[in-house]
């Protein structure tokens, strides 16, 4: 492969950000574009999916940069949630799941259901992680509030004031939630905010997370 791509990359990437959540996809197309048609695939590929999707221009820029794209270490996230007695989850990230699980051996653990926007076959993703993960749907999230739950999501880009998430964060968390969980945590798996308008994502305050855990110290621009 040259630096002309598939006619249907763009579709592709658009169901696989649904299978396996968007920073997952998106390092997995760069790696695999990188792979087969080197730097001038990844910089068309960019060009044609980074104005859609601010995260895949991030991340291929990232591997253009610096020739890596480094994978979400759970480990602060999982100190975070130690002590918990439960934890649910909005979003689904495979890199970030497959890491996340295994350090979380004794805490139920539950994927949100119906809260809107594309959204992964969330059975489908539960089923790779036997006896490990449940979904609930958005009107049966107070059965996992507590005052030893948490509840976590998925950043991707921060600063000082503004974290992009998924609107289904939005669908879910307002006054009544925040209250009702001891950690609101914030896993932020792109670092700083993408330089590009994040189309498909939907802006909080900082302020409403408890606990924001950065992925690094990466320059993401």
């Amino acid at each position: 492969m040259t630096a002309e791509l598939p006619l249907g990359l763009a579709l592709s990437f658009t169901v696989a950000t649904a299978e396996i959540g968007m920073f997952s996809a998106a390092r997995l197309f760069v790696e695999e574009i990188a792979l087969t048609g080197g730097r001038s695939a990844v910089e068309a590929a960019r060009d044609v999916l980074g104005r859609r999707y601010a995260v895949f221009d991030a991340i291929a820029s990232q591997w253009l940069s610096r020739g890596r794209i480094p994978l979400p270490d759970p480990a602060e996230v999982a100190c975070e949630l130690a002590d918990s007695s439960r934890v649910l989850i909005v979003g689904a990230e495979s890199d970030a799941l497959d890491r996340l699980v295994p350090m979380l051996p004794d805490q139920p653990i539950a994927l949100v259901s119906g809260a809107g926007g594309p959204e992964a076959d969330l059975h489908r993703v539960a089923a790779n992680y036997p006896d490990r993960i449940e979904v609930v749907s958005l009107g049966k999230w107070t059965a996992w509030a507590g005052s030893k739950s948490a509840l976590l999501t998925f950043v991707y880009g921060a600063d000082d004031h503004v974290a992009n998430v998924s609107p289904a964060y939005l669908r879910l968390v307002g006054p009544d939630v925040r209250a009702s969980f001891r950690t609101l945590l914030g896993w932020n798996l792109l670092g700083a905010r993408p330089r590009l308008h994040p189309l498909h994502l939907a802006e909080t305050n900082v302020s409403d997370f408890s606990v924001l855990v950065a992925h690094g110290d990466v320059d993401w621009n």
